[in-house]
């Protein structure tokens, strides 16, 4: 069996010495899950969907040489560039941040009333902590992200992306009671 962080460096110096092949592979491999991300997450027409998931890979193309297969899979690589996209977009609409964050429905949890309650709650928190805060909760709880993943997606350190999840979790918990008086 291949390790697969030696499979996606092969095929990431194999594109960068300009194989048109690798970069097939890592297509076939990842634009399915890419499609799917961004569509989930913009929510808007398929021809806007389609634009931004080809804008994520132009950038991934440009940025391929950055792309290190010890800290991440080029899929979770590939996915923080289209957050990053997806992002960019939602600001240009001045929607907002992006994700089911803002859309109580989207808070996995038991059905009921106090479960209702609680997700509001929660939404009601994050909507009250800054950005990066949200996406680095929303990426370790809600997307099951872990801190390496995270980092790989964001550019930060994995120290940096633990000390901003502790900052992140603290903000929450601070925030947490004013919300509940309220």
């Amino acid at each position: 069996m291949t390790d697969p962080a030696a499979d996606e460096r092969i095929l990431r110096d194999a594109v960068v010495r300009g194989d048109e092949g690798a970069w097939r592979i890592l297509w076939d491999r990842y634009f399915d899950s890419i499609h799917a991300y961004v569509h989930w997450k913009l929510r808007q027409s398929p021809e806007r969907v389609e634009e931004l998931v080809q804008e994520s890979w132009m950038i991934a193309v440009r940025s391929i040489r950055k792309f290190d297969a010890s800290r991440c899979t080029f899929g979770t690589w590939l996915r923080g560039i289209a957050n990053n996209v997806l992002r960019n977009e939602l600001r240009k609409q001045e929607r907002g941040p992006i994700g089911p964050l803002d859309d109580d429905a989207a808070i996995p949890s038991p059905s009921g009333p106090r479960s209702t309650e609680a997700n509001e709650t929660v939404s009601a928190v994050l909507r009250m902590l800054p950005e990066d805060y949200r996406d680095v909760l929303k990426a370790k709880y809600f997307d099951g992200l872990a801190v390496v993943e995270i980092a790989a997606a964001s550019g930060r350190s994995v120290k940096a992306v633990e000390s901003l999840l502790t900052r992140a979790r603290d903000a929450f918990r601070r925030a947490w009671p004013q919300t509940r008086s309220t």
